[in-house]
C-alpha cells in the first residue's frame, strides 16, 4: 500500500492506496489496516524530471571570427538531450550552411566542435550559430550575433607551386 495523503486535524486520518486491489482507503494513524498493524511511514518526494537543455557558450554576441581560422563552438547542456548535435550557420536570419550534421554531444555537461571557417565564407556582422540535439529538435539554442571577418591576406591564397610553374615557362 502507498500513503497518498493525511488529515492534519485531530482525527489523524491517513489516506492510502492499496496496490493490490487499486482502491483507496483511510485509517487512523497508528491503527491497523486489513488485519495488519501500521508500523511506519515512508515519505517519498519525486523531483521533477530535468528537461534537456543546450546553451551555447561560444560564439558570443560581438565576437569576430576570421574566415580561414579555426574556432571552437562550445555549449553546455543539462539532462540528456541525446548523443549528438547538429550545428548550423545563419546569416541575417537565413540559413547559410550546415557546419556539421552530427557532432558528439560532449561529456559532463559540456561540448565542443572545432570549426575550420572556410576562407571563402562571406564577411558579415549578422551571423548566428544554432546547436540542435539530433534526437530532440526542441532542444536547441542560438548564439548571440557575431561577425565573420576577412582572412588576413584578403582571401588571396598563395600557391607557390603555381608561381614556380609560371616562372619556368
Amino acid at each position: 500500500m502507498v500513503g497518498i495523503g493525511y488529515d492534519d486535524n485531530i482525527s489523524q486520518k491517513i489516506y492510502i492506496h492499496d496496490t493490490w486491489d487499486h482502491s483507496q482507503y483511510d485509517m487512523i494513524w497508528g491503527d491497523g489496516y486489513n488485519g495488519m498493524d501500521h508500523f511506519a511511514v515512508t515519505i517519498v518526494r519525486l523531483a521533477p524530471p530535468i528537461v534537456p537543455e543546450i546553451m551555447i557558450t561560444s560564439p558570443q554576441t560581438g565576437d569576430a571570427w576570421q574566415a580561414g581560422s579555426a574556432q571552437a563552438i562550445t555549449w553546455s547542456y543539462l539532462g540528456n538531450p541525446g548523443a549528438h548535435v547538429k550545428i548550423e550557420l545563419f546569416k541575417n536570419g537565413s540559413f547559410n550552411r550546415t557546419i556539421v550534421s552530427q557532432a558528439p554531444m560532449g561529456a559532463s555537461g559540456t561540448g565542443t566542435y572545432n570549426w575550420n571557417i572556410p576562407i571563402t565564407q562571406t564577411q558579415g556582422d549578422d551571423y548566428i550559430i544554432t546547436v540542435t540535439s539530433s534526437t530532440n529538435s526542441a532542444c536547441v539554442d542560438s548564439s548571440g550575433i557575431f561577425s565573420i571577418t576577412a582572412p588576413p591576406d584578403g582571401g588571396q591564397t598563395a600557391l607557390p607551386w603555381l608561381e614556380l610553374l609560371l616562372l619556368m615557362e
